[in-house]
């Protein structure tokens, strides 16, 4: 359970945000976004599974390039672990910014 926190910026992963319709749980929206095939390429070796039940689960989920045109903030995260850290650094001073001295 999230409780309200001042000054502090809250993240929660939800992969399914858009499909269960829980965007309003969140203020700001950041999609860490890869091409498909590199996304496919992730779920295999992650799950262990072949391309093609791969293709089926990605393909039964709102897609990464929707996701990323609905999105606050968008990290390519298809670059070394380093790349993708700064984005997200980027991004906590950016929003930091936005809500010193605010109520957000």
């Amino acid at each position: 359970r999230l409780s309200v926190s001042k000054n502090q910026l809250i993240f929660v992963d939800i992969p399914l945000l858009y499909d269960c319709n829980l965007t309003y749980l969140c203020d700001k929206i950041i999609c860490v976004y890869v091409d498909l095939e590199t996304q496919i390429e992730r779920l295999m070796a992650r799950d262990k599974i072949e391309h093609e039940y791969a293709l089926s689960k990605i393909n039964s989920q709102m897609s990464l390039e929707k996701k990323k045109e609905l999105a606050d903030f968008v990290i390519d995260s298809s670059k070394s672990f380093e790349n993708t850290e700064k984005q997200v650094l980027e991004i906590i001073e950016k929003l930091k910014e936005k809500c010193d001295g605010c109520s957000c």
